[in-house]
């Protein structure tokens, strides 16, 4: 590590003087294609620069990369671009106010997509029966054991999984609508302010990812509800249980329930987005 961070150093350091300046950190940024600007370097160098004397030695550059994963050489110039205040997806972060701006890698969001299909389609069974327990009218209550025998009985093991491809569907689209939106929007508010977001910025902006998400996945919710308590004879499936539930009661049927719906994903969006990027800019701080 401390090699690949020599070889690094004295890349940049084109005048072999031992020390980087700004030009030589500017010129060595656009070389790896990264368009930033005389303010965006001016700020890593002050963040690299320990006693302040305009330029920046090889112990204080080895300091400032210290409390960071081992990286990849590619990877030290992406950690060049920024200040560690909004997270670009790879473990590392930069500011938004970078020409250009960052943007969550597709492979972290998929993995993220299908770690989180693989625990839902896990706990499939539960979210059934929790569905079907929650909405039991008060003269035909039965026991968690009662509902979890009806439905095994009844329509076997695939029923323990009935609205679970429908889920896949609304997790899919959450995370890549979620991630993608407030990468967006920290993008546009850092674009706006020239400066590195606080909490509250980030918390404003997680707000408007988890609106516009639930806005968009949530006939797929109502569908998946309306599976989850379907009869067993009811083989019309989810496209079946759309065409019926657009017919018979229109297309705003598709979106019931969304008020209190937003009342809790909006604020679950803003605090874990935004909570997720204080914590990881205070970490590596």
């Amino acid at each position: 590590r401390r090699r690949t961070l020599r070889q690094l150093f004295d890349k940049i350091d084109k005048d072999g003087s031992g020390y980087i300046d700004q030009d030589e950190v500017l010129e060595a940024l656009q070389a790896e294609g990264l368009a930033v600007n005389s303010f965006a370097t001016r700020e890593i160098l002050d963040k690299m620069d320990v006693n302040h004397d305009g330029l920046v030695s090889f112990e204080e550059f080895e300091q400032f990369l210290a409390a960071l994963p081992t990286l990849t050489s590619k990877e030290l110039f992406d950690v060049l671009r920024g200040q560690f205040h909004v997270d670009n997806g790879d473990g590392v972060a930069a500011p938004h106010y970078l020409a250009g701006g960052t943007r969550r890698p597709f492979q972290q969001i998929l993995a993220n997509c299908l770690s989180s299909i693989a625990a839902r389609s896990f706990t499939s069974p539960l979210e059934r029966v929790k569905v079907l327990f929650q909405t039991q009218s008060i003269g035909q209550r039965q026991s968690i054991t009662s509902l979890f025998s009806g439905i095994f009985k009844s329509e076997g093991l695939r029923g323990m999984f009935r609205g679970n491809g429908v889920n896949t569907l609304k997790i899919i689209g959450e995370g890549f609508i979620r991630f993608s939106c407030y990468d967006r929007f920290t993008f546009a508010i850092g674009q706006a302010t020239k400066r590195p977001l606080t909490v509250l910025e980030k918390f404003f902006a997680g707000s408007l990812a988890g609106l516009v998400t639930c806005v968009t996945t949530h006939p797929l919710e109502t569908i998946r509800v309306r599976l989850m308590t379907s009869l067993a004879t009811d083989t019309t499936g989810a496209m079946g249980i759309t065409r019926t539930l657009v017919k018979t009661e229109g297309v705003p049927a598709l979106f019931r329930g969304l008020g209190p719906a937003m009342l809790g994903f909006v604020p679950y969006a803003a605090i874990d987005l935004a909570l997720f990027d204080a914590l990881k800019t205070w970490y590596t701080e």
